[in-house]
């Protein structure tokens, strides 16, 4: 934050000090539902590492964090900007740099976090009663 706050040339406006952590929960929470079901669903550790490995330059490279999704094809840019990481990021720019807040596209990716839990537990109750 402090690193935007130096760089901007319109310092950020304090609810963005609150407003960031909260984002980074969210994406962390998905991050985090990803990597436990790739780790439930692979048996093998090489098979885990490079699933988590090209999950790694997939959300490099399609959430929007290097490459905006102006740069790929129109429609493969869409698809990729209903990924519920990209949605998180997308909306955490429209909050700091454009003060517009979108309930909807924020909802869906906590449904999502939240569903995703429940599916893990289900997954991982499952395998542990082999």
């Amino acid at each position: 934050m402090g690193v935007l706050t130096v760089l901007l040339p319109e310092p950020l406006n304090w609810s963005a000090y609150f407003i960031v952590p909260l984002f980074t929960l969210l994406y962390t929470f998905l991050l985090g539902n990803l990597i436990i079901t790739f780790s439930v669903l692979t048996d093998r550790i090489s098979t885990y590492l490079s699933i988590t490995i090209s999950m790694f330059l997939f959300i490099l490279f399609a959430t929007g964090v290097l490459v905006e999704f102006d740069f790929y094809p129109k429609t493969i840019g869409t698809l990729l900007s209903y990924f519920p990481l990209s949605m998180i990021l997308s909306d955490l720019r429209g909050i700091l740099f454009f003060n517009r807040v979108e309930w909807g596209p924020i909802m869906i990716p906590v449904a999502t976090a939240l569903g995703w839990t429940w599916l893990n537990g289900y997954m991982l109750k499952r395998k542990l009663k082999q």
